[in-house]
């Protein structure tokens, strides 16, 4: 048994390009089931010195399937089981689910119900939506982009990051940033402002969970300035630490932003602009925008987290698994 747990240990270090420190590993008899309970010291120990480093090595072993059942096995975690609620309890979850996110398609609403505590068949979900929501089905499908093929190396190889400014009549941004590779969303958070600063500090709270990533890429507004300076310290100049262009060819957060719109932003989009055309609101008026920032801001970003949990989630199609699992 040992043996084959150094042969996975070796397989997994060479897929993640740490094979190096093979015989670290094979010295000390550590197999993928054991660096799922070692600290990073422990880790750091065995030669690994950079974060990113580790988490991509402990991304690997929990996803190594004989782990992940030795682990459900080892703390009495089964299998999901699916609610019994009949068909009418569902709808009326879903019917809760759709009027906070109008637009969101079958896998988010999926997630977002799971993230409740509703879990529901595919099957069950699909005939369900299409019974209540055929009209919502139809609009999604002629929505449907025919993109280009992309590629990417690997996780926390290429990050790319925007601001949406479909808010801007009121003073409101979002800085989003998504991994490349796996399109799990780094940052989402809607803010007062675009300066520099305020994209830096999202940029670095994302760091803080995942580490740095090798690329990061942007406009060329100067609201990326801090973002620019940070990664060419980190990374190197020449290498491209930070890679600029326009807006329309950073293909991962412009296809991002269109889900975040529908999933999110156009309840709010359409509720301003209602509120104005009422008499409600004067986008002019400091007053009326500083009392739109207090009662808002916190609701579309607890929206926003929500939306980017279920999106963590969501298997995605070409790749057949979660941007979380990636």
């Amino acid at each position: 048994m040992a043996a084959r747990c150094n042969t996975d240990m070796l397989s997994i270090l060479i897929k993640v390009g740490l094979d190096e420190f093979a015989d670290n590993f094979y010295k000390q008899k550590v197999s993928p089931y054991i660096v799922y309970f070692l600290s990073a010291q422990k880790l750091r120990q065995l030669g690994l010195s950079r974060k990113e480093e580790i988490i991509k090595l402990r991304m690997e072993c929990i996803k190594y399937e004989s782990t992940v059942y030795r682990m459900m096995r080892q703390n009495d975690i089964t299998k999901v089981e699916f609610s019994t609620m009949n068909d009418d309890e569902i709808s009326i979850h879903i019917g809760k689910v759709k009027k906070e996110f109008p637009f969101c398609g079958e896998n988010i609403l999926r997630q977002i119900l799971k993230l409740r505590g509703v879990y529901v068949q595919r099957w069950r979900l699909r005939d369900i939506i299409h019974y209540i929501d055929e009209k919502g089905i139809e609009e999604r499908k002629n929505g449907c982009l025919q993109r280009r093929v992309y590629n990417v190396e690997g996780p926390n190889h290429l990050w790319h990051i925007d601001a949406n400014h479909k808010l801007i009549r009121c003073h409101m941004i979002i800085a989003g940033g998504i991994d490349g590779f796996s399109r799990l969303i780094v940052y989402l958070q809607c803010k007062d402002n675009n300066r520099s600063e305020t994209i830096f500090q999202c940029f670095l709270t994302a760091v803080e969970n995942f580490g740095i990533p090798q690329q990061v890429r942007s406009d060329k507004g100067l609201e990326n300035v801090s973002v620019a300076n940070y990664m060419m310290q980190q990374r190197g100049t020449g290498r491209g630490s930070m890679i600029t262009g326009k807006s329309v060819h950073n293909q991962r957060i412009e296809r991002l932003w269109r889900d975040v719109y529908l999933g999110v932003v156009v309840f709010y989009y359409n509720l301003f602009y209602f509120m104005e055309d009422e008499g409600i609101l004067d986008p002019l008026n400091g007053m009326h925008i500083a009392a739109l920032h207090s009662t808002f801001f916190p609701k579309i970003n607890e929206k926003l987290d929500i939306w980017k949990e279920a999106w963590a989630k969501h298997r995605m199609r070409t790749v057949h698994s979660s941007p979380r699992t990636l």
